[in-house]
């Protein structure tokens, strides 16, 4: 089956640059409230806390990123196993041959299509209702309305 392997993302370094930047943004900060430059300073963290701080969380983006690739290529896989072989070997020749990227989005957006009328009609039974194509948006129109009806 076709798919694009992820690049390898290195930390960038920490450079004289980088930490000037840093400080002229930490200062800039101090300066926009004078009267209360003391006790900003005293809250701020150092350059190079800001800047392992930036690492740190562009580490955990790049892995939430990852994680989430890696399930939606497994729930795509799982409804694809759940389709009948002739819909299945349908749907991998036209992921094989399509000029779309490699992406798990992609792969899943076309199973999900393929699956979608046999999912209605009932020939495909879902054990999981995360398989389903509907079930994050239902999921996220439930938390929608659940966030209004608290705003009121």
């Amino acid at each position: 089956m076709r798919f694009t392997r992820s690049s390898k993302r290195l930390p960038r370094p920490i450079t004289q640059r980088r930490l000037k930047i840093a400080e002229r943004t930490l200062q800039k900060e101090r300066e926009k409230f004078p009267l209360l430059q003391d006790w900003i300073a005293a809250q701020q963290p150092t350059p190079e806390e800001r800047l392992e701080t930036f690492q740190n969380r562009e580490a955990d983006r790049i892995q939430r990123e990852r994680d989430y690739s890696a399930q939606t290529w497994r729930r795509a896989r799982q409804l694809l196993r759940l389709l009948p072989p002739e819909t299945k070997d349908r749907v991998l020749e036209n992921w094989n041959t399509h000029h779309c990227p490699g992406d798990a989005s992609y792969f899943a957006d076309c199973v999900f299509q393929a699956a979608r009328p046999l999912i209605d009609a009932g020939i495909v039974q879902l054990a999981d209702p995360k398989l389903d194509p509907r079930y994050r948006i239902e999921q996220m129109l439930a938390a929608a309305l659940a966030a209004k009806l608290q705003r009121c």
